[in-house]
């Protein structure tokens, strides 16, 4: 059976596309190369079944499925900035931050991601949780687990919600 140049090309072409497609931000992985074969994309094993992200993001540098949050580690966190039902970062020392729980942190504990952005539980992945972020300088009713959205325009009634790891 004599084989066909143009199958041959088809397949070949198909191989390719499927090859070089890089899985979303918050899709699972073992590798970075999982994420992105160019190496624009990192694979976090510290999380539940690896996650696909962006390290040191900025407000621009996230693909559309996703969004810069500013994560600070569990720590001691300092004393309460809050006063008059409002945060105050004047109650923090110079190298802190003032959470939307209230919180103190150390400044220097930010590490940046890119998380998938969500609207409900079932927008995200088996073993994670759509949870909202934080908004710097608002104060939170609920724990937004030591984040910050890093939006260029944020106001007080912004929402941002994230795919994280179901507490």
């Amino acid at each position: 059976m004599p084989r066909s140049p143009f199958l041959f090309a088809l397949v070949a072409t198909a191989a390719l596309l499927v090859q070089g497609c890089g899985k979303e931000i918050g899709d699972t992985c073992s590798t970075n190369v999982d994420c992105a074969q160019d190496g624009t994309r990192d694979c976090d094993l510290s999380q539940p079944g690896g996650y696909c992200t962006i390290l040191g993001c900025d407000e621009q540098s996230c693909p559309s499925e996703a969004v810069c949050i500013r994560v600070f580690p569990a720590v001691s966190p300092g004393p309460s900035c809050v006063q008059n039902s409002q945060l105050q970062d004047s109650l923090c020392t110079s190298d802190q931050l003032c959470l939307p729980e209230g919180l103190c942190v150390p400044r220097i504990d930010e590490r940046r991601y890119c998380e998938r952005t969500c609207g409900s539980n079932s927008d995200c992945r088996s073993g994670y949780a759509c949870r909202e972020a934080g908004i710097e300088g608002v104060l939170s009713t609920t724990s937004t687990y030591g984040t910050i959205a890093l939006l260029a325009n944020a106001t007080p009634s912004t929402i941002v919600k994230v795919c994280a790891p179901a507490p």
